[in-house]
């Protein structure tokens, strides 16, 4: 092509002549890149495949031009080489727009495997965070239940101590109401290391799946009634004024009575701890047709709105300071979640600072293949119910 430029700018010979010694010069370049990008399309090169056939167009036709030239077989302005480059033009675009998608493709993918990546680092970070969540709480968690145990454990010891100096000094009898008393303050603590035990074992069987759930047809409304006028008179002796209302005298459904006691005894004793004396807590219970909603509202301190959600989780605290006034492992709410949700039920909670909290828990109004429903508590379990009581209530104290 050079050379061509060459004698165009000499102008040794005629335009005809010109260009016929061109078509020489490009049919023998261009049968060098036919060479070329057959020995490529020989070796796979899909692009090189297109080039070869262009470039062997372009070679014939730059033949047969430069041929019917020589013999006289065409006149020089039929060549059939502007043609072939026209073929060889669009080839090459053909090949420019595949190019252009693959690197679209290519960009694309890329862009994907980088959106890959960046989900990938974010669940890594969203692990490690949850990582580091769960390494404080487990650490809140041994530094709150080494405080629970602890604490009744440090007030049983001193109790017993005192008793042997009593029992050493021979004052005995003497000192015997605060013997009495030291007694009392001792089966409370040994009460509270029970709940507590009692707590991590049923979370424990709740995560195996071994907790044991008893549905059996019962009176809702008397259970919940009696497991309230149950805890009246301890409540009253707290200068705190307990209420139960109801809007349905009966409904029978399917529920286990002893997980309903457990989850009512733990709110009322939670709400007893946070209500100070002159205060109100009320128990409602609303028949819903298909459910039954109970409620158990205090008037007592509240909690803060940004501390409603983790209200449940376990062995979360409002107040993890161990210097709190009101004592509590936090696994008492954790529990009642999911006592209530193995009944099939959800338990919600609203508050506000300086007006009370609101727990409210929905349970499905279903029943059991069963003859007939049965009492809530029989005269031989009385006992054991009052002991449950104690147990629930054993980290109140005066």
């Amino acid at each position: 092509l050079l050379t061509s430029l060459f004698l165009d700018i000499i102008n040794l010979y005629s335009i005809v002549s010109m260009l016929i010694y061109e078509y020489i010069l490009m049919l023998i370049s261009f049968i060098g890149c036919t060479v070329i990008v057959t020995k490529r399309a020989l070796e796979g090169d899909p692009d090189a495949k297109i080039f070869s056939i262009g470039f062997t167009i372009l070679t014939l036709s730059g033949l047969y031009d430069i041929l019917g030239w020589y013999f006289r077989i065409v006149p020089w302005f039929t060549f059939m080489f502007m043609w072939a480059m026209l073929i060889f033009v669009l080839l090459l675009t053909y090949i420019l727009i595949r190019r252009f998608r693959e690197i679209s493709n290519r960009i694309k993918t890329f862009y994907v495997e980088i959106e890959h990546k960046n989900k990938d680092l974010e669940e890594q970070q969203k692990r490690l965070e949850e990582a580091i969540s769960y390494d404080k709480m487990k650490t809140e968690f041994f530094s709150n239940i080494s405080h629970e145990f602890r604490t009744p454990l440090n007030i049983i010891l001193s109790s017993i101590q005192l008793l042997h100096l009593y029992i050493e000094d021979g004052t005995f009898i003497i000192n015997i109401n605060q013997t009495t008393s030291r007694l009392k303050i001792m089966q409370q603590n040994c009460y509270r290391l029970i709940r507590l035990l009692n707590n991590l074992i049923d979370i424990t069987k709740i995560d195996s799946g071994y907790f044991a759930l008893t549905l059996q047809n019962h009176n809702i409304v008397e259970i919940t009634e009696n497991i309230t006028l149950s805890v009246a008179d301890y409540i009253k002796s707290k200068g705190i004024s307990l209420t139960f209302d109801t809007d349905t005298e009966e409904k029978i459904m399917a529920c286990d009575p002893d997980l309903i006691e457990r989850i009512l005894l733990n709110l009322l004793s939670n709400a007893v701890k946070f209500t100070q004396p002159g205060a109100d807590i009320w128990v409602n219970l609303y028949d819903l047709e298909d459910s039954i909603m109970i409620e158990v509202k205090d008037g007592g301190i509240g909690i803060e709105k940004d501390k409603l959600d983790g209200i449940f989780e376990r062995f979360v605290q409002v107040d993890k300071s161990l210097s709190r006034q009101r004592e509590g492992s936090g696994i008492g709410l954790s529990l009642v979640k999911s006592l209530v949700e193995m009944h099939g039920g959800i338990v919600t909670v609203d508050s506000e600072i300086g007006v009370g909290t609101t727990f409210s828990i929905n349970l499905p109004a279903k029943t059991v293949n069963q003859d007939s429903f049965f009492d809530y508590i029989s005269t031989q379990e009385i006992s054991h119910h009052v002991e449950k009581i104690s147990v629930e209530f054993s980290d109140i104290y005066s």
